[in-house]
């Protein structure tokens, strides 16, 4: 049977991904949200994502924020390798490539970093590599930096832990030799359970909708989630008890709906989190069970950075955003989990229009859109969280605009065989889906 090491398959490669939320503009957005000062990026700054599969996020914010120093690490040599030759020939300097497990670089001499992000690998490896990634932190985090997580979380995972047991089991007896093919003949056992009526698919229908979202699915991503036994998704007050052991406390969620409490939730759901919601922590697990959550990203802060009155949560005026080109018509309605979530269609419209001139910070947008400050910034919120808005960086002339067309033809090369289908922004971001 193939191999694992420390919750790596050793013969797959992961996806080419990439996510607007690990952008350093996008996390200092909600640290803004959640009242913290965010960090200067005109100014020098360090930014470390550690299981980086590809790297391909990390090596983009490279091309595009030009007074930071980017590294990325995963312990799959040749995925390293691959985005190191990207930036060869990207030709980014401020770029950093560490193709070894994280053990062996807490023993090196590794700058001291303002953000370190970690997208869903916390939940997919070995307890004694979440020890090391907190020692990390604890090592190498500025003492007043910030950490993204994006990690598997309950209770949206409890329906889905029987199916992914059952695929654990079905790998340990299985003949096949290479990773997808044990995974994919377990989805098939599932799929074949169902179709002859098993009763857990028809008493709990989110599992029977997963199921049929793996089959459709890349089987290289859902390897880590689905077939490690290393798999963990936490509860989040137990990720909170997992951070402070690296002296980390909770800043807020990198998922914007979270901010938008009476747009997204009853008035008698909000009536109770403003009666029983009395720490944060029991707060974001009360809309977590009302979401079904099954996957949550969050910044948390080194203990010492502390929040500033002059930020006391909210839009800043000068916070920059900029479009995405998911621009199709926008829906006056989307269903969500049974829950239907109505839009003011008119107001994302002036915001649209407001924007297709290019970046604009929330004071312009205020003057240019007519909107108050509560309905600018909800609806703001609204068009992050769905990806048709990202916070961006400023407009940076000739010179940016030169360097992002050169990581862009770098990557038509090194992609010729696959396009990625997205391309780098000028404006701080990853184009939308």
């Amino acid at each position: 049977m193939a191999l694992w090491e420390q919750g790596y398959p050793l013969d797959v490669e992961y996806v080419k991904y990439v996510s607007n939320k690990l952008s350093p503009a996008f996390i200092n957005f909600c640290l803004a949200l959640a009242g913290y000062e965010p960090a200067a990026l005109d100014k020098p700054f360090t930014y470390m994502e550690l299981g980086a599969g590809f790297g391909l996020s990390v090596a983009g914010w490279a091309a595009q924020f030009t007074q930071g120093d980017f590294h990325c690490a995963d312990y799959n040599t040749a995925q390293m390798a691959w985005v190191g030759n990207l930036a060869d020939k990207a030709q980014l300097r401020n770029f950093s490539v560490y193709p070894r497990p994280l053990r062996q670089m807490l023993a090196e001499d590794l700058p001291q970093f303002d953000f370190v992000a970690l997208h869903g690998f916390y939940s997919w490896v070995a307890d004694e590599v979440r020890d090391e990634i907190k020692e990390f932190l604890r090592k190498f985090l500025k003492p007043e930096g910030c950490v993204y997580i994006g990690y598997n979380c309950k209770p949206g995972w409890s329906a889905l832990e029987p199916l992914r047991q059952i695929l654990v089991e079905q790998a340990k007896s299985s003949t096949a030799k290479k990773h997808r093919n044990i995974l994919l003949d377990g989805l098939h056992l599932l799929q074949a359970a169902k179709t002859c009526g098993a009763a857990y698919f028809k008493d709990v229908p989110i599992a029977a909708r997963k199921l049929d979202a793996w089959m459709r699915s890349d089987v290289n991503y859902l390897l880590g989630e689905l077939q490690s036994q290393e798999h963990k998704a936490y509860f989040f007050g137990e990720i909170c008890d997992e951070m402070a052991g690296a002296d980390l406390v909770w800043a807020g969620p990198l998922n914007t709906e979270h901010y938008l409490e009476e747009q997204i939730f009853p008035a008698t759901f909000t009536d109770l989190l403003n009666q029983a919601g009395r720490t944060p922590q029991l707060r974001e697990m009360l809309k977590d069970l009302f979401l079904d959550t099954s996957f949550r990203a969050d910044v948390f802060v080194k203990a010492a950075r502390p929040k500033n009155a002059a930020w006391p949560g909210g839009i800043s005026g000068s916070a920059i955003f900029s479009l995405t080109e998911k621009q199709e018509p926008f829906p006056e309605e989307i269903t969500d989990n049974g829950r239907r979530i109505r839009f003011n269609v008119a107001d994302y419209a002036r915001i649209q229009n407001a924007l297709g001139a290019g970046t604009k910070s929330f004071t312009q947008l205020l003057n240019e859109t007519g909107l108050d400050e509560k309905r600018l910034g909800d609806a703001l919120l609204t068009l992050v969280g769905l990806d048709w808005v990202q916070p961006a960086l400023p407009e940076a002339g000739a010179a940016l605009s030169a360097r992002i067309d050169k990581f862009n033809a770098a990557l038509d090369q090194v992609m010729h065989d696959a396009p990625l289908g997205r391309k780098l922004m000028r404006c701080g971001g990853w184009a939308g889906r």
